[in-house]
């Protein structure tokens, strides 16, 4: 799949094996709130309780793709924030 950052209507027609494929190992905050159908404001404003983890890279933020759709397949994220022993 392209390595270019989608847009709205796009997303709407995507599922988890085509999120998969993208060629980034991040998704960007607008691809993240159009996925989960939420908006622009709400995703700011409850970021830091997103259940998945978030990066910020200047003025960017990333959410890393693999924590992410481990959120969307199990409501959670596998190995965030735990202890390796």
């Amino acid at each position: 799949m392209r390595n270019e950052i989608l847009k709205g209507a796009e997303f709407e027609k995507m599922n988890i094996e085509e999120i998969e494929k993208l060629d980034r190992s991040y998704l960007t905050a607008d691809e993240v709130t159009e996925i989960l159908g939420i908006s622009r404001t709400t995703f700011y404003r409850h970021k830091d309780k997103m259940q998945f983890p978030i990066i910020r890279v200047g003025r960017k933020i990333h959410i890393p793709k693999d924590p992410f759709l481990d959120y969307l397949r199990y409501g959670e994220c596998k190995n965030v924030g735990e202890d390796k022993d």
